[in-house]
């Protein structure tokens, strides 16, 4: 085939691929067929097809970007070389399942997964299984928050959150229905000194953020605690607690990406933006974090690396065998200088 006559097959194929899952938008995630996907980040996944992070692997195509891409390369870049990584509100488990994927060549990893939502938490653990990560990858049918017991979670199309009015505030509905579940506060969990260090966390809990916080402050405030991601999509005083709050105990916060009727303003753009310049200009509110520990030497390999982001995106559709003969294939073919 030419590459036109290949651009129209992909073509029709794609728009084939979006109407099938675009026929789910509206519907329930837990009455959504389910299905396995292959990734380009080394596992494959079991989820609902509308799922964000299914959806962009079935019609990949049909989207500038690759799902979530700053938060998936800051968790490349933070997990790389091991430690303990805390996937707060892991859903299906993507992020998860990258981090354990794509580690160096025997880097200790040790990934705890929170997912309280029985949907998620059920294909969690089967995504876990599915890849034979179970040695890796510790799945938690809780909700992290600042004390143990049981509060009620609201459900909602593609997510959950234990704050009742998060989704209507942010997107203007109400949650779909409730679900009781089990709360634990993170330092009730665990003791920095049983865990492999560095401590990396990515923090995607729908308004609940200052909980998780207060639920982990021994263990957020530990010299090994050296990188958070959080999201953090509302503009609110209460964000802005949780960010001012992590810079109390020595993060430097900067905001990555920001947002704007759901569509990403600086996906090609590795610009950082901080605080101050937030409190200058809140049309610059960004929706992810990158909280990094002043001083750790994993905090500075992230931020040494950053400028790869474009790079990164601009070869999305390649998996890692597909990038190593892309460059083998460019160094060949390099004339001497």
């Amino acid at each position: 085939m030419t590459r036109l006559q290949t651009l129209r097959a992909m073509d029709t194929f794609n728009a084939e691929r979006q109407k099938r899952v675009a026929a789910m938008y509206g519907v329930s995630q837990v009455g959504q067929p389910v299905t396995n996907v292959r990734t380009n980040l080394g596992f494959t996944m079991r989820g609902p097809v509308a799922n964000d992070a299914m959806r962009q692997q079935l019609a990949p195509f049909s989207v500038d970007a690759p799902y979530e891409p700053i938060e998936v390369f800051l968790t490349l870049l933070a997990t790389h070389d091991g430690g303990t990584y805390f996937d707060i509100g892991a859903n299906l488990g993507y992020f998860s399942l990258v981090a354990a994927c794509n580690r160096a060549v025997g880097a200790p990893l040790v990934v705890h997964a929170f997912e309280p939502a029985p949907f998620y938490h059920d294909l969690l653990r089967r995504n876990i299984l599915g890849n034979r990560l179970s040695r890796i990858v510790k799945p938690h049918a809780l909700a992290l928050a600042g004390s143990a017991g049981e509060q009620t979670l609201h459900l909602f199309d593609t997510s959950s959150s234990l704050d009742a009015t998060w989704a209507q505030e942010t997107r203007g509905q109400g949650p779909l229905g409730t679900q009781a579940v089990p709360t634990a506060a993170l330092d009730d969990l665990f003791d920095p000194s049983d865990l492999l260090a560095p401590f990396i966390f990515k923090i995607d809990v729908e308004g609940s953020e200052m909980a998780v916080l207060r639920g982990g402050a021994r263990l957020l405030q530990s010299s090994e605690s050296a990188f958070v991601l959080v999201e953090a999509h509302h503009d609110s005083q209460e964000q802005h607690a949780v960010l001012r709050l992590l810079t109390d105990w020595g993060y430097t916060c900067l905001g990555l990406a920001r947002y704007t009727d759901e569509e990403y303003l600086n996906v090609w753009n590795d610009k950082l933006v901080t605080l101050d310049e937030i409190a200058d200009d809140p049309s610059l509110w960004c929706g992810y974090w990158m909280c990094l520990r002043e001083g750790h030497q994993r905090a500075a390999e992230v931020i040494s690396q950053y400028g790869l982001y474009p790079l990164f995106v601009s070869t999305r559709y390649l998996d890692s065998d597909g990038l190593a003969d892309l460059l083998a294939g460019r160094q060949d073919d390099a004339p001497d200088v």
